[in-house]
């Protein structure tokens, strides 16, 4: 569990009674103090996965509670709740030839002229089952498997340009018929008000942080093309969603004018 607080631009972040965090809001050195049973490892995964979110969060930067994978020339996040499946639809598209950019949390440089996915330290982080049912499909030619980490990044930086928010699908049988993926293009309030719930914010109630911050999740809503997408369960569909939603993005990229 985590709690945390501010005061006159410093920030602490503390876990299970173990380990707190200090950064300040110009992404200065971030300092761990250890007062509880926990490993370097530990303190170092937390670092990574938590508390580096808020640290650029909090020095203007926006970061959506997400995956992210590269797809032709730019990055696709992947937003969704805790266990939609996030981590697993990305790397079964990593099997088929795309590149995970991120695991868990999509950092984003947004300005007006451009919306840009900057590359966070990440770890394959999937259950035994999805791990297994990832490593077991079929690759294409180009594919990299879930363990691959020969699978670099192109750049530093790369333009997002589509976001998909995962639901829960209506009917759960893996055997009805049609389509794996049903997909729902969102725009203008319905997509800030999809995008906003996944959000990492430290706080609401600075309007200095939180004002800029709607305008900045406004200017994405409005530039970048966002799905509400829904997926039949069964990681034996896995290789088809992939294939549909590839064929999705395909389209998008064909029809999207440049930003």
């Amino acid at each position: 569990m985590a709690i945390g607080g501010h005061a006159h631009g410093q920030y602490w972040m503390e876990f299970d009674d173990a380990v707190r965090y200090w950064f300040d809001e110009a992404c200065g050195p971030v300092t761990a103090e250890r007062f509880g049973d926990i490993d370097d490892a530990m303190i170092h995964e937390l670092y990574h996965r938590s508390v580096l979110p808020m640290v650029l969060h909090v020095s203007g930067r926006q970061v959506l509670h997400a995956s992210a994978v590269y797809i032709g020339a730019g990055v696709v996040g992947i937003c969704g709740v805790s266990g939609a499946g996030k981590s697993t639809l990305a790397y079964a598209l990593q099997g088929r030839g795309q590149r995970v950019w991120a695991d868990d949390a999509c950092c984003l440089s947004i300005a007006e002229d451009h919306i840009d996915a900057i590359a966070l330290p990440h770890a394959v982080r999937l259950t035994p089952e999805a791990f297994d049912a990832v490593a077991q499909m079929p690759r294409g030619d180009e594919g990299f498997s879930v363990t691959d980490r020969a699978a670099p990044v192109p750049a530093d930086s790369a333009p997002l340009t589509a976001v998909l928010v995962l639901e829960p699908h209506a009917t759960p049988d893996a055997h009805e018929a049609g389509p794996v993926v049903r997909a729902d293009r969102l725009s203008g309030k319905r997509a800030f008000a999809a995008l906003l719930p996944h959000a990492y914010t430290f706080t609401l109630d600075d309007p200095g942080v939180s004002g800029p911050m709607m305008r900045q999740y406004m200017r994405l809503a409005a530039a970048v093309p966002v799905y509400r997408v829904s997926i039949r369960r069964g990681f034996d569909l896995l290789p088809r969603a992939c294939d549909e939603l590839l064929r999705l993005l395909d389209a998008t990229a064909v029809s999207t004018s440049p930003r």
